[in-house]
């Protein structure tokens, strides 16, 4: 998302807006990316984050 330009707190807030209760949203990123998982448990997310090696996997859970 980041190589495109696109800001993946809004691409992911679009897709969970439009998410059912209990859908859940992945991010795959080559770092852990904090600011947007504050702000995702700010809004009442369920984060969750798993390392694979060198890459990142975020999962936001609507609730």
């Amino acid at each position: 998302m980041l190589d495109s330009g696109k800001n993946p707190l809004a691409e992911i807030t679009k897709l969970l807006k439009n998410a059912k209760s209990g859908n859940v949203v992945q991010l795959v990123a080559d770092f852990r990316p904090e600011p947007l998982i504050e702000e995702m448990q700010k809004r009442g997310y369920e984060v969750y984050v798993a390392q694979e090696g060198e890459k990142f996997r975020t999962f936001i859970k609507k609730p």
